[in-house]
């Protein structure tokens, strides 16, 4: 698992853990903050390992707090590895999970590769508001936009990447012109072939010559 490979970064409800001294934390004890996923955590922690509890037959996690060694088992929580009904697990730590990317060689399958932005003094971990471009960089977009109780926040995003889209086709059009600049007025010298190409007509030709005599007759 990616646990194996290196500490993984969470969000959980810390709140319920403020009093926490030591033992085995139940889903039952901490559930998530909220129900809606956005809601769900409001503290950042970082797992960094697991163990058995033989007595209870628990499972259960090691999570590292960001408090000093005061705090529960010093510094140290377990977490029970329940996922209870919505999946958010105790404490809602399964809402979110972040870890860097490895040569794969024993990663587990699905990791993908995260975002943070730095707000002030405030990270956040891969935040929705974070619009991944075709070129692999990342567009801040509004984090959640709302008009009359419609969410809009994917269109907007939706709309980013086209304009980006459009602006970079953009460019690629100018920069053909200006490398090659006699193919924006080829154009214009395919004008004076008249008729696409054809013979001119017996008319037409009359009129030539008569203005061309004239020309010369001016003279």
């Amino acid at each position: 698992t990616a646990l194996q490979q290196q500490p993984v970064a969470v969000g959980l409800n810390v709140k319920p853990l403020q009093l926490y001294g030591g033992g085995i934390v139940r889903l039952e004890d901490c559930p998530p903050a909220s129900d809606d996923p956005l809601l769900a955590i409001n503290h950042a922690a970082v797992l960094v390992g697991w163990g058995y509890d033989v007595p209870s037959k628990q499972p259960y996690w090691i999570m590292k707090n960001s408090y000093d060694d005061d705090w529960g088992e010093d510094g140290y929580a377990k977490l029970s590895m329940e996922i209870g009904e919505g999946g958010y697990g105790t404490c809602g730590l399964y809402t979110e999970q972040n870890y860097p990317l490895t040569d794969g060689k024993s990663c587990a399958l699905g990791s993908s590769k995260k975002w943070s932005v730095k707000r002030g003094q405030d990270v956040y971990l891969e935040p929705d508001d974070v619009l991944v471009l075709p070129n692999g960089k990342g567009l801040i977009s509004p984090f959640k936009f709302s008009l009359f109780g419609f969410d809009l926040t994917e269109i907007l995003q939706i709309a980013s990447m086209f304009c980006f889209s459009l602006c970079f086709v953009l460019v690629l059009v100018e920069l053909y012109f200006c490398l090659f600049p006699e193919l924006e007025h080829g154009g214009e010298d395919g004008e004076d072939d008249s008729n696409g190409g054809e013979a001119p007509s017996v008319g037409s030709a009359l009129l030539k010559n008569a203005e061309e005599g004239y020309g010369t007759t001016g003279k």
